[in-house]
């Protein structure tokens, strides 16, 4: 989800054994760099891109993935219900927010449990990691929520 030139989608079709990654992005702009970064790294085999809002495109592709990387962190939250319906179960998600220091290990952790209950999942956080610096005190964090 949210794949733009597609750094994600290269960096995980070159060192991993994934048969296909696939990336959506609503920016044309960030989509066709995207189709240029996998052309330049020769991955065109090993990869999928779609051009398009990831609500109307994911359902089209008509799968479920082992894992879902969504690196929007400002609002992530409105499509985690969204990647939850599409990921095989025990499958992993990979969910960015912002978040002051102080809220890393309560608010972040329930918001992604709160949301997970309401789509009737159950979920284990695996993994909390900062990812960056958004501000003073303030951090990209990436979850990484395995889904039962």
């Amino acid at each position: 989800m949210f794949s733009g030139c597609a750094p994600y989608v290269c960096v995980i079709a070159k060192h991993s054994l994934a048969k296909t990654v696939y990336g959506i992005e609503i920016n044309p702009n960030a989509h066709q760099f995207g189709l240029d970064n996998t052309k330049k790294n020769k991955l065109e085999e090993r990869t999928k891109l779609f051009c398009g809002d990831v609500r109307s495109v994911l359902p089209r592709i008509h799968k479920k993935f082992h894992r879902i990387v969504m690196p929007l962190p400002k609002t992530a939250d409105e499509f985690l219900p969204l990647a939850l319906k599409y990921l095989k179960p025990g499958g992993i998600i990979h969910y960015y927010s912002f978040l002051g220091e102080e809220q890393i290990d309560t608010v972040g952790k329930e918001r992604v449990r709160e949301i997970c209950t309401l789509s009737k999942k159950k979920c284990r956080i695996l993994h909390v990691r900062r990812a960056g610096q958004h501000a003073p005190y303030v951090w990209r964090v990436c979850y990484d929520v395995k889904i039962q």
